[in-house]
């Protein structure tokens, strides 16, 4: 999973990376930028120098890792917090990476305070990184492009069984993750129809979620009867039952 974090935090810092990251950023900033609290987390800050919450409006933010430097040292599958404890995490790319990206969800929503929110940036599968990624893996090497990338969709059924709704997909770096050809198409019209007409393109996604709060409505109680119970017939008592004569 380091190996992998490392390759991301290499992509990012390319000219195709750096691109890709700014317009990460924008939509990140925008999201955070009205959500507030006391805590947020940052789960491997690959994407960004300094992180994607250096301008969150919440008072204390950190950096979670396996190794150092970092804030807290620990597996993204075993969060060290309390149920309940934090008001924002930040996932970018800790899905793709993972071993085990059912139970990061899990941590990420026992961690969340009521009404706290996840940020998840992910490589999106139905886009020109999508087919990149198959050549790359067709050519069996070992890399981050190599590595399972999970649908938009996918991702949104396990928030949403997890109790993580009112969710909120974004898009970015909509042209092919290879340098000559950003260049050849940011100059002509095809870049500029890609990134305005099939913003659903875009090579990473950045998808907002929030913890649904636990209702306290109490449920009316609903009578059943006995014959209802068991089909056809209605179970007689017979312990403690005394026959006459």
């Amino acid at each position: 999973m380091q190996k992998h974090a490392e390759e991301i935090k290499q992509f990012y810092q390319t000219q195709v990376g750096v691109n890709a990251a700014r317009a990460i950023e924008k939509i990140v900033w925008q999201q955070c930028a009205s959500i507030f609290g006391y805590y947020a987390l940052e789960l491997d800050d690959v994407v960004a120098e300094g992180g994607l919450l250096k301008n969150s409006m919440i008072a204390k933010t950190l950096v979670l890792k396996s190794e150092q430097p970092a804030d807290v040292i620990a597996q993204a599958e075993a969060l060290p917090f309390e149920n309940d404890s934090i008001d924002l995490i930040v996932l970018p790319h800790s899905l793709d990476i993972a071993d085990d990206p059912h139970q990061v969800l899990r941590e990420v929503e026992r961690c969340l305070v009521p009404d706290g929110y996840v940020i998840i940036i992910g490589f999106n599968l139905f886009s020109f990184y999508g087919l990149w990624h198959l050549l790359q893996k067709w050519r069996k090497r070992d890399s981050i492009w190599s590595q399972r990338f999970y649908s938009v969709g996918r991702i949104r059924d396990w928030c949403s069984l997890l109790g993580l709704d009112k969710i909120k997909v974004s898009y970015a770096a909509h042209l092919p993750p290879i340098q000559r050809v950003q260049r050849l198409l940011s100059m002509q019209w095809l870049g500029r129809f890609i990134e305005q007409r099939l913003r659903y393109s875009g090579g990473v996604y950045v998808m907002v979620a929030h913890k649904r709060i636990a209702r306290l409505t109490p449920l009316r109680r609903r009578w059943v009867r006995p014959e209802h119970l068991i089909p056809g017939k209605i179970t007689k008592p017979s312990i403690g039952m005394r026959k006459n004569g």
